[in-house]
């Protein structure tokens, strides 16, 4: 039978399981928030009831994970609980990657430390197990990702998540027509090396994750850009060579 489980791949490339052979587990009950939020700007129309809702976006998600850490690998419980606080930062550029497998699928979330996390109330190195730590946690993107879809050709793209899909085109060699939804067309220019475009609404435009040519960039500087709304499906066309890729973001893993 499917069940949930929690894994991570901290910013140093350490992997942790914290559902099954675990050295530092969840704890029952130990999942606080970490399901995201909508933020809407509203208007009052004069003479009229209630309010209206002009836009939504995905706000800034935070919660927290406690664990208990018990003696593994060598390690007794007290450095397991210091590894583990160490396994999370609070800068954007050393986030941290959980893992949610549910019976609907794999999602991830991309966190960083929130708020300092409270002093042992005990010298943790004298005991077997160490009970609650709690590591409070911010998620930026504030959505869970499912896993990236791709492919090629005509595509057709259904999203059932909760915010706007930016679908992203990856190419190389003689490049080719793009076909967006509305029917619109532009032009992938020629690349002796992997490109990567993301159709968001300020394009980003990388050669091997690293910023593209200036005459690249120049090429796609005025392109038509059609992101996949909430509960819409739209086709895309990309040239021979070429790969397309999505993801979906989802406020409750849960549901």
């Amino acid at each position: 039978m499917n069940r949930y489980s929690l894994t991570m791949t901290d910013w140093k490339g350490t992997d942790w399981d914290f559902t099954n052979d675990w050295a530092a587990g969840i704890k029952a009950g130990g999942i606080d928030g970490l399901i995201g939020t909508m933020d809407t700007t509203t208007a009052t129309p004069l003479a009229t009831p209630g309010q209206t809702a002009l836009s939504q976006r995905a706000g800034v998600m935070t919660g927290a994970l406690t664990f208990l850490c018990r003696a593994a690998g060598g390690r007794d419980a007290g450095e397991v609980a210091a590894a583990l606080r160490a396994a999370f930062s609070p800068l954007a550029h050393q986030r941290s990657l959980l893992k949610l497998s549910t019976p609907a699928g794999d999602m991830v979330l991309w966190v960083r430390l929130g708020e300092g996390m409270a002093a042992p109330t005990q010298d943790p190195s004298w005991s077997e197990v160490v009970l609650d730590v709690r590591i409070p946690l911010v998620a930026d993107d504030g959505v869970w990702w499912t896993m990236p879809q791709q492919g090629t050709g005509t595509v057709t793209i259904t999203n059932d998540g909760d915010v706007p899909v930016a679908p992203t085109i990856t190419w190389s060699g003689a490049g080719g027509v793009v076909k967006v939804p509305s029917g619109a067309m532009f032009q992938l220019p020629a690349v002796t090396s992997q490109h990567t475009l993301v159709l968001q609404k300020i394009p980003k435009i990388t050669a091997n994750n690293e910023p593209a040519a200036p005459e690249v960039t120049h090429a796609l500087r005025a392109i038509p850009i059609e992101l996949v709304p909430p509960g819409a499906t739209r086709q895309f066309h990309v040239p021979p060579g070429a790969t397309i890729q999505w993801k979906k973001g989802v406020l409750d893993p849960w549901r």
